[in-house]
This record gives C-alpha cells, structure tokens and sequence, in this order.
C-alpha cells in the first residue's frame, strides 16, 4: 500500500489590494457627489437671498421717495419709474429775470389799478380770467391771492400747459399736473404778507398786476393712472425746459425762487 500524502486544497485568500481600490473609488465617487450638492445648495441659498435684499431695497427706495397717495386715490410710485431724458438746466442761471423786468412787463400789459383788496377785484372781472383747476394744472388752496388773471397771462398760462403736455406726450411719459401756489394779489395780500415775514413780498409786486403766477416745482400730481411714474427733479426738469422755450421766445420773464421753491412767472403778453 503506497502511503500518498491527501491532497491539500488551497485557500485563496481575498485581495485586500483591489478590495481597498474598490473603497477609494466609492468614497471619491460620494465626496464628488457631495461637492456638487453643496455647491448647488449654496447657489439657490445666495439667489433667495438676493432676491429678498433686493425686494427690500426697492421697497425701502419706494418708501422713502413716495409723498403718499395722490388725489385721485392711487399711488402715483407704484410701477415703472421713467425720467425726461433732457438736458441739465442751471436753473438760477437760466431763471435769473430781475424784478424790475417784471414789473415793467406787468405795468404794459397789466391791469392800470392795483386792487385795494377782494372786494375792489369783483369790480375788475371783466378785465380778468378767472383761473380754474384743468387737464394740465392745479391750484392750490390760496391763502395770500385770488386765481385771477389778465387775458394774456391767461393765454400764456394755457401755452405753458399745453407744452408741457405735450412734452410729456412725445417723450412716452406719464401725464402729470403742475400747481399753482400765487396768483393775483391785492394791496392788502401784500400787507399781509409782510407782516408775515416773507422777504419776496415786496411793495410793488407784478402778482398785483394780473400778469404773474408762481409753480412750485417740488409738488406736482400724477393726473392718470399708468404703470410708470417719475419723480420730482425730473418733472422740474421737465417744466423748466417749457418755461425756458418760452423765455426765449419772449412771451414770459422767469425768476427761480429758491426759498419760495417755485418759478415766479410774468407774461409779457
């Protein structure tokens, strides 16, 4: 009997070398995956939180520029804002007719009697326009004047308003009103005045002729409803633009009141 050693059967043990490849590329292949969703996460968090600081800014910008609701009960800063793409105008500059052109316009074309007072006015209505709210213009609440107007003022105050209309018009702007703050005074609007401390109440004042109005160029009213709105440094610049058209075209003498904030207007009509 031949003794033969059993045969012995081999164990093949695991490759721990391609099993540690097989664990590096899983965990590579995880951390890539990972990467790419953090990076994707942070982009959607910055966008959210751009899109939130940039409603609050709008809204914050649109708060402090609003004035509140206008007359005609809408907000005339809701929408779109849009500006008159004119030129700069050194206002001061531009606007600088001395009042004694003023008053020598007002003495040509203006009325021969300076009212004494209201009731001295009814006796001169025939002379006169009487002045009222339109499509392009207000007046405002008048506490020192009457909305009275010579013929010619009247004429030019409806030419001023009908430019401005129409350059609001060409310029695909909304339509807006300007205000009225002075119009015609008598002697004792004057008196008054004084005796209240404004330093532009003069003795002799053109308003007291029936050829003079002031438009304040900080107020003006929104007079449609639209999408778009504009606020009041380009509206004044807008305005200007139209006063200094007819400025040069000699109908009207214009001052810049800085302190009063209006353009003190005489026709020269």
């Amino acid at each position: 009997m031949t003794n033969k050693p059993a045969n012995v059967q081999k164990i093949r043990f695991p490759n721990g070398t391609q099993h540690k490849r097989r664990f590096i590329g899983t965990r590579w292949m995880y951390l890539t995956l990972g990467f790419i969703i953090g990076l994707l996460t942070f982009w959607g968090g910055s966008a959210l939180f751009s899109h939130r600081t940039q409603k609050a800014t709008v809204a914050k910008t649109q708060t402090k520029q609003s004035p509140g609701t206008g007359k005609r009960g809408y907000n005339p800063y809701e929408g779109t804002r849009v500006s008159y793409p004119g030129r700069s105008i050194q206002y001061a500059r531009s606007f600088n007719d001395k009042n004694a052109l003023h008053l020598e316009a007002a003495g040509k074309v203006g009325l021969k009697t300076i009212p004494a007072n209201r009731e001295a006015v009814d006796d001169m209505r025939d002379r006169m326009v009487h002045i009222r709210d339109s499509r392009n213009y207000l007046i405002d609440p008048l506490t020192h004047s009457i909305p009275y107007l010579c013929t010619g003022a009247a004429r030019e105050l409806e030419t001023i308003g009908e430019a401005w209309a129409d350059l609001l018009e060409r310029n695909n702007l909304p339509h807006y009103q300007f205000i009225l703050t002075s119009v015609l005074r008598t002697q004792e609007d004057v008196q008054k005045l004084r005796k209240s401390g404004n330093v532009n109440a003069a003795d002799q004042s053109a308003h007291c002729f029936g050829t003079t109005f002031d438009i304040t160029y900080t107020r003006f009213e929104k007079a449609e409803k639209s999408d778009m709105y504009m606020v009041e440094d380009n509206l004044k610049l807008a305005l200007a633009q139209v006063l200094l058209n007819e400025q040069r075209a000699g109908h009207i003498y214009v001052k810049y009141e800085n302190k009063q904030a209006c353009f003190h207007i005489t026709s020269r009509l």
